[in-house]
């Protein structure tokens, strides 16, 4: 991408401008040093504006490389973000740029952002030259045997150590090497309410394991790259932000059915519907007379106050004797500010409590 920024830079500069600066008193009949002195100064008009275009083509890679999270937000819901989704991530994300190589392998965190229960890195991987890492979707993806996140300012395990998940999505990284991709990695955690999710000013380290590719999708064929281990240090900003959105309960429709098997629509009350910036979680019972296995519901919506709407969709969740629990990642950062009702399944709309 930098190279291409930088022939695009120059190559829209006028080439025979740049050879009519270098041409020399002798090189036109009845040259002055009139002429000399004008083609001095087109000559330092050229180099300035070179120095101007190459300033302007490294800015813009700058911008592109710390601004992964928004291209990988952007892609998600489609477009481009609103000023409000962009400020969250401008403010909120922590630069790390902290690199390890294994085996060859270099690692690099490139930023976080976090919020209660959702925490979202930025991961660049280089490989030996030759080895291909930059997969197409259908060709297969790059991935960890095991990444493991632990807070570094206590001693016990802070979260529901049986309750996260952790998933990966790939970003063309645009450099035109083989040898190098780019991961977004989403890290959900439980919290007990003592616990208040990740919280402002804690020090939290992620720690990947074991380097692979993974071939096809249903039988997957796992290479093992590298056996080794990368660890890194996560400093987190966090604002601890979030909205409750049912004031009171409310009904609507959800799925049950185990997974393979036919599914069926039964009915619910929603207790707790609670958004973060970076997630939402669901609370929910079954209604009296209903019955279900692994009961949920796979997307619900946002509608803003100017009309656009922000899909959410589940992540994971857990059901037991009635009752159940949803989590949900927004296609883009959530504005809670902005937010005017919620959309469950059956077009119920729930619109945003007033405020006390």
């Amino acid at each position: 991408m930098k190279r291409e920024l930088l022939s695009r830079a120059f190559g829209d500069m006028d080439a025979r401008f740049v050879a009519e600066a270098y041409r020399g008193p002798g090189d036109a009949p009845g040259s002055s040093e009139r002429n000399v002195r004008m083609k001095t100064k087109r000559l330092i008009t050229a180099v300035l504006a070179a120095v101007l275009l190459l300033a302007l083509a490294s800015a813009a890679y700058a911008s592109l490389t710390g601004g992964w999270l928004s291209v990988y937000f952007a892609e998600r819901q489609g477009k481009d973000l609103s000023p409000r989704q962009q400020e969250y991530l401008d403010t909120e994300s922590v630069e790390i740029s902290q690199s390890k190589t294994v085996d060859g392998y270099t690692i690099t965190v490139e930023s976080v952002v976090c919020s209660g229960m959702e925490l979202c890195l930025v991961v660049h991987v280089e490989g030996p030259e030759g080895q291909k890492l930059d997969f197409e979707t259908e060709e297969g993806r790059l991935w960890f045997d095991s990444v493991k996140f632990k807070c570094l300012d206590t001693d016990r395990q802070k979260g529901d150590p049986a309750a996260y998940q952790t998933s990966g999505h790939h970003l063309p990284d645009r450099d035109g090497k083989e040898n190098t991709a780019r991961i977004i990695l989403m890290h959900h955690r439980d919290f007990p309410p003592e616990d208040q999710g990740f919280a402002d000013g804690e020090t939290w380290q992620v720690t990947f394991t074991g380097l692979c590719t993974y071939a096809g999708t249903v039988g997957a064929v796992k290479t093992v790259l590298s056996e080794g281990e990368w660890s890194f240090e996560l400093p987190l900003k966090e604002q601890n932000e979030e909205l409750e959105m049912i004031a009171s309960p409310i009904t609507c429709e959800a799925l049950s059915g185990g997974e393979g098997k036919p599914k069926d629509t039964v009915g619910i009350e929603v207790t707790s519907f609670v958004l973060r910036p970076l997630g939402a979680d669901c609370k929910f019972q079954l209604l009296p007379g209903e019955t279900g296995i692994s009961v949920e519901f796979y997307e619900a919506y946002l509608i803003m106050k100017n009309g656009d709407t922000l899909r959410l969709m589940i992540r994971t969740g857990s059901f037991r004797d009635g009752s159940g629990r949803l989590y949900f990642q927004p296609d883009a950062p959530i504005p809670l500010e902005e937010v005017e009702s919620l959309v469950l399944p059956g077009d119920v709309i729930v619109p945003r409590p007033a405020q006390p």
